[in-house]
């Protein structure tokens, strides 16, 4: 056998091979370079045809906005060159330059905003104003599905609710089964498997006093910022469940996946069901497979976690002390036989019936002396929701009453002229006094508790009560409440001159203003823009015509009420010597807490704290120890 002509068949089989091979490659090359050119193509094209939807609709849009503006434009530039005419021919008027200028500079300047404002909500840039796309939103929502242009199935919802059932609990109840100590009903009660109602299958006794007792929409072991986690299953079901949390529920089911087996049909399944599921299969506890971001591990809500711990599975350890309560904390911070209660909101007319409110009425109704009743006001602009993280964190033996006032969010006024009468904070006084009179008149004990400008309207009414003695008033609660002068986020002058401008009588300057105010509270103060106008142009008003030397002069009458404050040092929109101002001529006995850390709505992010101060707080002053507690401001660490 001759082994070098085999050697050299065997050198050439493999150069044939790897040629062959080459060639295959060279081939797949081609045809996957062909692949890409003609999908760049089709994407090409594509980008074209939408390319030309966008601009036809901006041309439609566009002579509309001509069509609909451009004459009322006209007609008032007429109207204020007439005028100037009549004026600069008078005798004893005469128009200088600098007066004719400017009077040229705003005729500029505002067609120049109301078309810009008009582009950024009309343009791919400026929708995220108005409504999230699915493709924006999907990023920060847990929805385990890739990204589509699909349309939310948004005809499945209701647009007052979020779409599912009610439970049916006349006779029976579903409930959790699974727990060995706990469980939760499809009413929202937990309580311990003993505790179970004989005569209703499932559901628990609302009535047991066996300790512990049952409790409703129970977040005392829940974290009731995003993610929204609890450190167990039943509390997840119970927390999820809260009227509070209807909103979350809604934002979830509207951009669930359409195909999903059990998300695609909200009304075929009940708030239980939903919640149920939701707690048990969602991965926004998960920091990597089978590790978890904290010992919250089951989770109701939408959003991912704002905060990636250092280690994986080190949240546990890093608890803090119990001197420094943030938002979060695991410990129980109401007592263990008690739970926070809500109710749906409700209507008030006031007012002769010309004005209507909506308010929450939570918690047991006074049966005893000492029973308290705490009393809510928003700032400017704001919601009773505004106080959503402190609600479910207040004890049943505790009434809570929270409202929201006219203009606000859910209590829109389409007249002009009511809104701006409705939105003066003597008037917003009156009827937020008239509702609470009728709510909560008979009442042992009342506390005011105003957030923000609430503050101010909360001593608006303590002033009243004073002259009418129609509450049984015990005490005044501020939460980064404004002062006696203007703070660094509000200019006096400015604001009344664009108040002036809301009650003009050319329409294209009345409704251009409160699309202006929109834009300042959504895009510099960081607002939602969901509301309706309304919203923001009654918080912009009642912001403009605060009568500060009036507060001073108010409070200074009510140095006799005990006082609770708390506010943050770093709060953006308000400097703390307002603060510390206000805390020293409240002179009367009461806690003061300032948080190193918070912004402006403590209420969110010291929740848990303010809940439980708040609470020993009143229960001092109702047993007549409020005078023993110190003003001195206790500083908070972050």
């Amino acid at each position: 056998m001759n082994y070098a002509e085999s050697d050299v068949d065997d050198l050439e089989f493999a150069e044939l091979v790897r040629d062959g091979e080459r060639r295959l490659e060279a081939e797949a090359q081609e045809r996957q370079d062909k692949y890409r050119r003609r999908r760049r193509w089709r994407i090409f094209m594509n980008a074209i045809v939408y390319a030309s939807y966008v601009f036809v609709e901006i041309g439609r849009r566009g002579l509309r906005f001509i069509e609909r503006n451009v004459p009322r434009y006209i007609a008032f530039v007429d109207r204020c060159l007439v005028h100037t005419i009549r004026i600069s021919v008078h005798p004893y008027k005469r128009v200088d330059v600098l007066r004719l200028l400017l009077m040229l500079c705003v005729l500029f300047t505002i067609p120049y905003i109301v078309y810009t404002t008009y582009r950024f909500q009309t343009t791919p840039n400026g929708q995220i104003i108005e409504q999230l796309r699915e493709e924006d939103i999907h990023p920060y929502i847990m929805v385990e599905r890739s990204p589509s242009y699909e349309e939310p199935p948004l005809n499945n919802l209701r647009s007052d609710g979020d779409g599912l059932r009610e439970d049916d609990t006349d006779t029976s109840c579903q409930n959790t089964i699974q727990g060995v100590q706990f469980l939760t009903d499809s009413e929202g009660y937990i309580c311990t498997r003993s505790q179970q109602d004989r005569h209703r299958r499932g559901c628990c006794n609302s009535s047991s006093t066996i300790p512990p007792r049952p409790k409703r929409f129970s977040c005392e072991r829940c974290d009731t910022n995003p993610p929204h986690c609890c450190d167990n299953f039943e509390h997840c079901v119970s927390c999820c469940m809260h009227p509070l949390n209807m909103s979350i529920r809604r934002d979830f089911l509207t951009h669930a996946d359409p195909s999903h087996p059990v998300y695609s049909n909200p009304s075929a399944m009940t708030v239980f069901e939903f919640c149920k599921f939701r707690c048990r299969t969602s991965s926004a506890s998960v920091q990597h497979q089978n590790s978890y971001r904290s010992h919250r591990t089951y989770c109701y809500g939408i959003h991912k976690p704002l905060r990636v711990l250092a280690s994986i599975n080190s949240d546990r350890f890093e608890e803090p002390p119990p001197s420094t309560v943030v938002e979060g904390h695991k410990d129980v911070i109401v007592p263990d036989d008690h739970a926070s209660a809500a109710t749906e909101p409700k209507t008030i007319t006031v007012d002769g019936d010309r004005c209507t409110l909506q308010y929450i009425d939570q918690g047991e109704r006074p049966s005893h002396p000492d029973a308290v009743t705490i009393a809510f006001i928003h700032g400017a602009p704001g919601s009773y929701k505004d106080f959503r993280h402190m609600l479910p964190r207040l004890p049943d033996h505790v009434r809570v009453v929270a409202i929201t006032l006219p203009g606000n969010d859910a209590c829109p006024i389409e007249d002009p002229a009511q809104l701006m009468h409705y939105s003066t904070p003597e008037p917003v006084a009156l009827v937020a006094f008239e509702a609470l009179q009728k709510i909560c008149g008979d009442d042992p004990n009342v506390f005011l508790l105003g957030h923000s400008f609430g503050g101010h309207t909360a001593i608006n009414v303590a002033t009243l009560n004073e002259q009418r003695k129609a509450l049984n008033l015990r005490g005044l609660a501020l939460l980064a409440s404004a002062g006696y002068w203007a703070h660094k986020a509000v200019f006096p002058r400015v604001n009344r001159f664009a108040v002036s401008l809301l009650q003009s009588p050319v329409p294209f300057v009345s409704e251009a203003v409160p699309l202006i105010v929109k834009e300042l509270y959504t895009r510099t103060l960081g607002f939602p823009s969901s509301p309706p106008i309304s919203h923001f142009t009654s918080g912009f008003v009642r912001v403009a015509l605060s009568n500060y030397s009036l507060i001073e002069e108010q409070a200074k009458q009510l140095g006799h009420l005990p006082a609770f404050m708390a506010w943050a040092q770093d709060d953006p929109l308000m400097e703390e010597e307002i603060f510390l101002t206000m805390s020293s001529r409240l002179s009367f006995g009461g806690p003061r807490f300032a948080f190193a850390a918070g912004g402006h709505n403590v209420q969110k992010t010291h929740a848990a704290f303010l809940a439980r101060e708040l609470v020993k707080w009143t229960h001092s002053v109702v047993s007549g120890d409020a005078a023993t507690i110190s003003t001195q401001v206790k500083k908070i660490p972050s």
